[in-house]
């Protein structure tokens, strides 16, 4: 059975040294600009349902910019 990691946007203190720990992941979109802690798992979401969706082509470039910027191996 896999445990489940609750993925956090930015917040304080304690929730930024949790990611950071790997207790809780990152969640960022394109419209957030949110910086992910040194070695915490994250993911991607494009914004579709929110205020801030892109469009498909900003989505896609945005998307390899994060994956090359924190690694493929860190992105769930």
């Amino acid at each position: 059975m896999r445990a489940v990691l609750y993925l956090a946007t930015p917040s304080g203190a304690d929730v930024r040294a949790a990611r950071q720990a790997g207790l809780l992941g990152s969640m960022t979109t394109p419209a957030q600009g949110n910086v992910i802690p040194p070695g915490a798992l994250h993911d991607c979401d494009n914004g579709k349902f929110g205020r801030g969706w892109p469009g498909e082509q900003a989505w896609f470039v945005w998307l390899k910019a994060t994956l090359d910027h924190y690694g493929r191996d860190r992105c769930l």
